[in-house]
């Protein structure tokens, strides 16, 4: 689309976070030290640039995605094999030696996009191998309500612009079983500030605790993708996914 229309092809960021979760009370995930491992034998630049051929963007992040107040860009954890391999091995799986069977579970575009690519960089970087179960959307939240699995690929896309919507809203904290006092407490306090820098400082330093406890691992960061002919004049796309017609021109063609 973007080499067969590139005067019509326009591209901008949608807030919306691929990412991968952990059930934190279930073994081997109630590990840090191995969440941290697999986040960290992820490479999302190649999962971005290859796998989806530039589609999304990777999330070197947090949570909280661009364009959104309160990202912190380059928090997330860095692509380390060599860590990675250490703190397996400091978790009791050497190698991957006797690291147990794991399925995880995932909806069809995440199967298709990244899962499989990620159990190959796994198998690579740590001596592991996950296996993915395929869910229709609606069967994977039935899923995460009712089971809690080891592992899960998903997505938050906001219901309204804020970091609140991200943080405190979206359901990774049920899906996962984490919980964090400073957390939950910055997140509560956030709520009744109306000094906007205090307040995203607040979510930004949330934020970076959820990227470094690892109980879910950003993967990547939605993008829309439009074509617009040349005749239509003053549209404005909007990050939310929302049309906004009432500006917009169409001109005699």
């Amino acid at each position: 689309m973007r080499q067969r229309y590139a005067g019509e092809y326009f591209s901008g960021p949608a807030l919306n976070t691929q990412y991968l979760g952990f059930n934190v009370n279930q073994p081997p995930f109630d590990d840090p030290r191995v969440r941290r491992a697999l986040a960290m034998a992820m490479d999302k630049e190649k999962l971005s640039s290859e796998t989806l051929a530039g589609y999304d963007f990777p999330a070197t992040g947090g949570l909280i995605p661009p364009e959104l107040s309160g990202h912190s860009p380059g928090i997330g954890l860095a692509y380390d094999p060599e860590q990675a391999r250490t703190l397996l091995a400091e978790a009791g799986y050497p190698d991957g030696r006797a690291f147990p069977e794991v399925q995880g579970l995932a909806s069809p575009s995440h199967k298709k996009f990244s899962c499989s690519d990620l159990r190959i960089q796994w198998r690579e970087n740590l001596g592991i191998d996950v296996t993915w179960q395929e869910l229709e959307w609606g069967h994977l939240l039935d899923a995460l309500g009712r089971e809690r699995p080891p592992l899960f690929a998903i997505g938050w896309a906001a219901d309204y612009p804020d970091p609140d919507n991200a943080l405190r809203m979206s359901m990774h904290s049920q899906w996962t079983g984490w919980h964090n006092p400073t957390y939950e407490r910055l997140l509560e306090e956030a709520r009744y500030i109306a000094d906007r820098e205090k307040r995203m400082a607040l979510y930004q330093q949330a934020d970076g605790i959820l990227v470094e406890d690892a109980a879910i691992v950003p993967i990547y960061y939605g993008r829309h993708h439009m074509l617009i002919k040349p005749w239509v004049r003053r549209f404005s796309p909007s990050a939310m996914g929302w049309s906004l017609w009432k500006d917009v021109v169409i001109e005699p063609h």
